[in-house]
């Protein structure tokens, strides 16, 4: 699997509630993506997932679970990408299909607690 160059996704910063998605979108040769998901600074409490998820006329679903919540510090990984091996090691959540055209990237929040995190994405040929 060879990547393109990555894509920054969301700068660095402290955060209490969710960011808005970021939308992708326009036919690519691109079959998966690889999220990079780094947390400087972790509450302990609550937790992050990366859900990226297809949109279609403005309707809108889930294409992985996001795995467990992660409530430290350290560098997540997160994959969609057709024969994707099953999570381990570094790897939160692993899902094995192909990257529609059109889909967004999200980080969900369980609580109002503080993490400080940035999210890269490296799209997968």
């Amino acid at each position: 699997m060879r990547t393109a160059p990555r894509v920054q996704v969301l700068s660095s910063a402290a955060r209490t509630s969710a960011p808005a998605a970021v939308v992708f979108s326009g036919p690519t040769h691109y079959r998966g993506v690889r999220l990079l998901l780094n947390i400087s600074a972790a509450s302990g409490t609550g937790g992050l997932k990366v859900i990226v998820r297809a949109r279609e006329g403005g309707a809108v679903a889930d294409l992985n679970t996001g795995g467990s919540a992660q409530t430290t510090t350290g560098l997540k990984v997160y994959e969609i990408y057709p024969d994707a091996a099953a999570a381990a090691a570094g790897v939160v959540d692993a899902v094995s299909r192909q990257l529609p055209d059109e889909y967004e990237v999200a980080v969900t929040h369980a609580d109002g607690s503080s993490y400080t995190y940035s999210l890269v994405m490296e799209k997968l040929l």
